[in-house]
């Protein structure tokens, strides 16, 4: 569906992003992170038809973005949802469905697409009147009134709160069981845990990573951990079997993480020694915490560059 060979993005002298390949498949959310500056928007807007490459080829269901004589095909088969949208404060919601759709030769009945996002009731409503996971609804429902194949969002859920971003996430999820590729920026690590089948991980304008939540995790080394809750000062003897590589102890609770599976050595540790522990239970390690192992930086760090 989406093929991107060495693409290389340039401003002036500097190189946002530097000989970057991957493959999207049709169908598939595939998600694209890094810190801010580490080239995704970049790569982003240039699959979009929206800035110009420098080097490398991109095919979007076997279209370049590059040529502009490709811009109204490409239309036809891409949506776009950008971070920033702004909708005039006193448009009506029903206003700018009718606006979005006599921009599309192929538009979906925004009726529909409104009763499907909960947003039926506020077809009357200003644009201000409604709540900022309404507003996040409403920037999907005009995306998808041109019928696309290809979805783009970024930071789909800044600012909801985690009632609204669950529902963001069902709603995505409902897209790509009806065959919807979908590409997805969000600094939100657990926006990307819910709901992307493959992942992409971006440092100074390369593509260092890329893979499966699983396959990163493998890659990262950090494996499964142990948590429990217990008595305070176990640690340095937890740290002392083997395959711990560390241990962390908060409020009575124990997190220990391996390389390796090790909750049964910690299991017989504890009943060997006639330790008390309960709510024991083995965890997978957190994207947030492969993203930190593979990279050495934090998802909230600003890079050098432009995003």
């Amino acid at each position: 569906m989406i093929k991107v060979e060495n693409l290389c993005v340039k401003y002036g002298n500097f190189t946002a992003v530097n000989q970057v390949s991957f493959q999207v498949r049709e169908g598939e959310i595939f998600g694209l992170i890094g810190r801010n500056g580490a080239g995704k928007t970049s790569v982003i807007e240039t699959l979009e038809g929206l800035r110009k490459r420098a080097e490398g080829e991109i095919r979007i269901d076997g279209i370049d973005p590059g040529k502009p004589s490709n811009k109204s095909a490409l239309y036809d088969r891409i949506a776009v949802q950008l971070q920033d949208t702004m909708y005039p404060e006193r448009a009506r919601v029903e206003e700018l469905c009718r606006l979005f759709s006599s921009l599309s030769r192929n538009s979906s009945p925004y009726s529909d697409l409104l009763a499907r996002f909960g947003l039926t009731e506020k077809k009357g409503a200003f644009v201000h009147q409604l709540s900022g996971g309404q507003k996040q609804k409403l920037s999907i429902v005009l995306a998808l009134l041109s019928d696309p194949k290809i979805l783009f969002l970024d930071e789909i859920t800044t600012g909801l709160d985690a009632h609204a971003r669950h529902e963001i996430w069902d709603y995505l999820t409902a897209l790509k069981e009806e065959g919807m590729t979908i590409i997805l920026i969000s600094h939100f690590m657990d926006d990307i845990e819910a709901t992307c089948d493959r992942i992409g991980i971006m440092q100074k304008g390369r593509l260092l990573h890329l893979g499966t939540q699983e396959e990163l995790t493998r890659k990262s080394n950090l494996g499964r951990g142990v948590e429990f809750v217990a008595q305070e000062g176990l640690a340095d003897r937890l740290k002392k079997i083997p395959g711990v590589q560390d241990v962390a102890y908060r409020k009575d609770r124990y997190r220990i993480s391996s390389t390796e599976e090790i909750a049964g050595r910690i299991a017989t540790f504890l009943q060997d020694q006639n330790i008390s522990y309960y709510s024991f239970a083995t965890t997978q390690s957190s994207l947030e915490e492969v993203f930190m192992q593979l990279t050495g930086e934090k998802i909230g760090e600003q890079e050098e560059g432009i995003a």
